[in-house]
């Protein structure tokens, strides 16, 4: 629906200002694939932000699970699924950092890690 939408847009946009056929329709090529190579450009720096932290091992079968990230990790918090904080720790910027949870505690968490550079990253885990 969205390409269907800037198409439509930029086809009128680009008509009015009396621009030939063959001229709106290269000028609509060259946005779309302006438009596209951006929202590609958003969406690898999205995943990027991912790969700076690694949770493992998921799921965990036992207490403890480790944190790995190429930058440094300040803070390291694990929230429930009603949103309650069952573990928050500060760190001194390590880049691996060991979390132990109560074995009772089975299910799924989610971890958020705050590195150096103030980004917080959520990852989602399983307790078996």
């Amino acid at each position: 629906m969205f390409w269907h939408d800037s198409c439509i847009v930029l086809y009128k946009l680009f008509y009015m200002m009396k621009f030939s056929k063959i001229s709106v329709f290269i000028l609509l090529f060259l946005s779309l694939c302006a438009i596209s190579l951006a929202a590609s450009n958003i969406v690898e720096a999205v995943n990027d932000t991912g790969r700076e932290v690694k949770v493992y091992p998921n799921p965990v079968l036992g207490d403890e699970f480790t944190i790995v990230s190429n930058k440094e990790i300040v803070e390291v918090t694990v929230l429930n699924l009603l949103g309650q904080a069952v573990y928050s720790k500060k760190y001194i910027q390590l880049k691996i950092v060991s979390v132990e949870l109560d074995k009772n505690d089975r299910g799924i968490y989610l971890v958020q890690i705050r590195t150096a550079d103030g980004n917080v990253i959520s990852k989602r885990i399983l307790f078996k």
